[in-house]
């Protein structure tokens, strides 16, 4: 229970860590809490999250429409933002401003990754997944993943199809009469 339904207090944030990962990466593996649904925030996520040496965060993705945020507070970390790797630790920010570069981020370090993590909750947003050659759709808390085979994009604008060649009449179409 907490103190005050504003304040998460570090005893409050340790009682909720919870291990989770992403089905997509094998070596996606976090242990943490999302903070912002605990004190009432809909409009905003804001997680605490712990990942061990050799571990990853989620996948590599990018959101259309939301904007993300990570605030390094202890280890070393490699941020991949589209095809660069960046180094970052303690005290480090990364924002992710909409539309969003590729990113991944995965612990480089011999302890502990500790982040915060945050960004929108928008009721739609459309997420790329290079890797993985998906692309999601979030509506309203529910996702559903298409795949991009050979970088097709379902949702692209359709070539229109050519146009049907004319029609004949039924007189032009007739055949003649046969003479006697």
């Amino acid at each position: 229970m907490l103190k005050n339904r504003h304040v998460m207090t570090a005893s409050d944030i340790a009682a909720r860590l919870q291990t989770f990962s992403h089905p997509w990466n094998g070596k996606s593996e976090m242990r943490g809490v999302q903070m912002a649904p605990v004190l009432g925030l809909t409009r905003l996520g804001v997680n605490f999250i712990r990942i061990a040496p050799g571990k990853e965060a989620y996948v590599s993705h990018a959101h259309q429409r939301e904007e993300e945020w990570v605030y390094i507070l202890e280890g070393e970390a490699i941020a991949v933002i589209d095809d660069e790797e960046v180094r970052v630790e303690p005290g480090d920010f990364i924002a992710y401003p909409a539309p969003q570069p590729v990113h991944h981020l995965k612990n480089a370090g011999r302890t502990d990754l500790v982040c915060l993590m945050g960004g929108e909750q928008l009721l739609v947003d459309v997420i790329d997944f290079p890797t993985q050659k998906k692309r999601m759709v979030w509506v309203d808390g529910r996702a559903t993943a298409y795949p991009l085979a050979s970088g097709e994009d379902p949702f692209a604008p359709k070539p229109p199809k050519p146009p049907r060649p004319p029609r004949k009449s039924a007189k032009a179409s007739a055949k003649p009469a046969r003479k006697k």
